[in-house]
């Protein structure tokens, strides 16, 4: 048993540092020590604080250790669309509570060690900042299937255990559900958080139009 528990340690451990590395001195280290240019604090040194908490009280998952933002937004419409498009689910609402610039980046639920992070730069702004007008971005929030089942230039989703995915060519996006019939298209099914590696956090390089084409069967 104690040689268990050390294993399953190392692996934590491993998997902590694997995303910490590639976050920190990134866009999304908001730590005093953090090395980019761009907002970040002046008083804590901690790099998942900003996101994660390990004692969170909100009904969301991942600990999430942010304020939500309260914001309503204009969504991308289209005549070509073969369904009508939602508001963003809840893991796109997470990249937004700082992304659309309504909420503050040191407004959170569990500060560390109960000390407000002071910030060079209150809220996100500039080409980052999206704002509450999301109709000139991809669409969001939509239960896939009920698009990609009226048109057929959109590729099936496929389940395995409770992920669902899309993929071609070698290249896989996650949904955000459980089943194919609830999964969702959000920010993350295109962007990584935890890595900043291939340049706005995107997934996959996107050479070739190549992660556009793993949903898009054109």
């Amino acid at each position: 048993m104690k040689k268990l528990m050390v294993i399953v340690i190392g692996v934590v451990f491993c998997i902590s540092f694997t995303f910490s590395q590639s976050i920190r001195n990134s866009k999304h280290d908001l730590s005093s020590t953090s090395t980019t240019i761009g907002a970040k604090s002046t008083n804590v040194d901690e790099l998942c604080v900003f996101c994660h908490t390990p004692h969170s009280n909100q009904s969301t998952t991942m600990l999430w250790n942010r304020t939500a933002s309260s914001a309503t937004y204009t969504v991308y419409t289209s005549p070509s669309m073969e369904a009508a498009g939602g508001q963003p689910g809840s893991a796109s609402k997470n990249c937004l509570s700082c992304h659309d610039g309504t909420v503050a980046f040191n407004s959170l639920i569990n500060s560390p060690g109960g000390v407000t992070p002071t910030m060079t730069s209150a809220t996100m702004s500039g080409v980052n900042s999206l704002g509450t007008d999301l109709s000139n971005d991809h669409p969001i929030g939509f239960v896939y299937s009920t698009h990609q089942g009226t048109d057929p230039h959109l590729r099936a989703a496929s389940a395995s255990g409770n992920k669902v995915t899309v993929s071609n060519g070698g290249v896989t996006l996650p949904l955000v559900g459980t089943t194919t019939a609830n999964a969702t298209m959000e920010c993350t099914s295109c962007h990584d958080p935890h890595d900043g590696t291939k340049g706005q956090f995107k997934r996959v390089a996107n050479s070739a139009s190549q992660m556009c084409f793993t949903c898009h069967n054109k």
